[in-house]
């Protein structure tokens, strides 16, 4: 599915140039669940955003499908973000002034869904989430890990190949980050995605089929 040898990433800071992803050589299969383990600035988000196409790189060879991502610019690149992949962060990122159901619906409207489809397809995300009676509701009548059930549900609504998730539980507790860990893998099996999770927690990451650990920019 996904295949990265010797990936380069640099950054420029005050502090002079910055390696972030240091020779990444990494293969995924179709259906894999990665955790990518490490400390605060080991690359992990950087490495996540390379993969999908979110960041640019510097150097080696980034392969999606067998395709290089290589040669793509800008428009296909967001082109690839939008049919390929779907992303979960810890911050949730749900528009305040929208209903939890226009927020799984926006990005429907990138792909120019007509609005009478919307429902058809929002509702059976919302309800095999356990949320379909808060698609009225609002982000902030709602508790954390509600909130990132909605954002999972938004990943979801494109009906992406690969799921990202960066830190997913970072914001939750105890128990709402093992519901939502939970969740996320039952996604994932019966959806038959690939995810590639982020995470510093070491339960977090017992789920998943392999742990990638990274420090410095490079892979252990």
């Amino acid at each position: 599915m996904l295949e990265l040898k010797q990936v380069k990433k640099t950054y420029q800071s005050n502090l002079g140039k910055v390696e972030a992803l240091r020779d990444i050589s990494l293969k995924i299969q179709d259906g894999e669940f990665i955790a990518v383990m490490g400390k605060s600035g080991c690359g992990k988000s950087t490495l996540l955003n390379v993969i999908g196409c979110m960041d640019t790189y510097d150097g080696g060879e980034y392969r999606i499908e067998g395709k290089s991502a290589e040669a793509l610019n800008r428009k296909s690149r967001a082109l690839l973000r939008r049919e390929k992949f779907g992303f979960i962060f810890q911050a949730f990122y749900l528009l305040p002034e929208c209903s939890v159901f226009r927020n799984v619906a926006l990005p429907l409207k990138y792909r120019k869904v007509s609005r009478k489809q919307h429902r058809d397809i929002v509702m059976p995300l919302l309800e095999g989430l356990g949320i379909a009676e808060l698609e009225k509701r609002m982000p902030h009548e709602l508790s954390g890990g509600e909130q990132q059930r909605v954002a999972i549900a938004r990943s979801l609504v494109n009906d992406p190949k690969i799921l990202l998730a960066d830190e997913p539980t970072g914001n939750l507790d105890n128990e709402n980050s093992e519901a939502v860990i939970e969740l996320l893998a039952r996604v994932r099996e019966t959806l038959h995605k690939t995810l590639i999770l982020v995470t510093h927690d070491v339960k977090i990451a017992s789920y998943a089929d392999r742990i990638v650990e990274m420090r410095d920019g490079q892979i252990l």
